[in-house]
């Protein structure tokens, strides 16, 4: 559903569903349809929380730091989110890109601080 109905922004026209699914009750097959008006209450909360959060991190990045940034890259399943990349562009004013791969850039940095592990540490230590 998350995948073929959610959307960033506002659809131009109503998208429906048919889901079907077996009942926890009696398993048999049940089935509704279910239109992307259904879950965009769900979908804008968690948009709105996504740009708070994008924009409180903005205002707390240093000057300097924050003049260099003119790109933002999307990683996680999230990040497949139809039209979040607009959207977070609009609301930020920098470039705001999906990255290639976005749901394999959560296991490829966590591999890549296995194999950096003593670094992490010693760089975890430093920050308390």
């Amino acid at each position: 559903v998350k995948r073929e109905l959610a959307s960033a922004t506002p659809a131009h026209e109503e998208r429906t569903l048919l889901v079907a699914g077996h009942s926890t009750r009696d398993r048999t097959v049940q089935q509704c349809t279910v239109s992307d008006r259904d879950i965009d209450d769900a979908v804008h909360r968690w948009v709105q929380r996504l740009n708070l959060a994008l924009m409180a991190l903005l205002e707390e990045t240093p000057p300097a730091l924050r003049a260099g940034l003119t790109e933002v890259q999307l990683t996680g399943s999230g990040a497949r989110l139809r039209g979040l990349d607009r959207h977070l562009s609009q609301v930020t004013g920098l470039v705001v890109q999906v990255a290639t791969e976005p749901d394999q850039c959560t296991l490829r940095g966590c591999l890549a601080a296995l194999d950096n592990l003593d670094l992490l540490k010693r760089n975890l230590l430093y920050i308390r």
